[in-house]
C-alpha cells in the first residue's frame, strides 16, 4: 500500500497522516480540533516500528483474539 496521505475525520478531531514533507521516512501527524486549533507530531522510523507494534496488537485484541 503505497499512502502518502491519510485524513481521518472524527467528532472532535481530524487526524492527517503525511510521510511526503520528510525525505527521512518519518510521519507526521497532524490533529487539529473543530476549532481550528492544531498539534503536529513527527514520528521517526524507530517510533513508528513501534507504534505499528502497538496499533496491530490493540487491534488484535479489540477483535477478541
Amino acid at each position: 500500500m503505497s499512502v502518502r496521505e491519510l485524513i481521518l475525520p472524527g467528532a472532535l478531531s481530524k487526524m492527517r497522516v503525511n510521510d511526503a514533507h520528510d525525505p527521512k521516512g518519518s510521519l507526521v501527524f497532524t490533529i487539529e480540533n473543530k476549532q481550528g486549533q492544531s498539534l503536529m507530531v513527527v514520528v521517526d522510523r524507530a517510533q513508528y516500528h513501534m507504534l505499528s507494534l502497538y496499533l496491530a496488537d490493540r487491534l488484535e485484541r479489540s477483535r477478541g483474539r
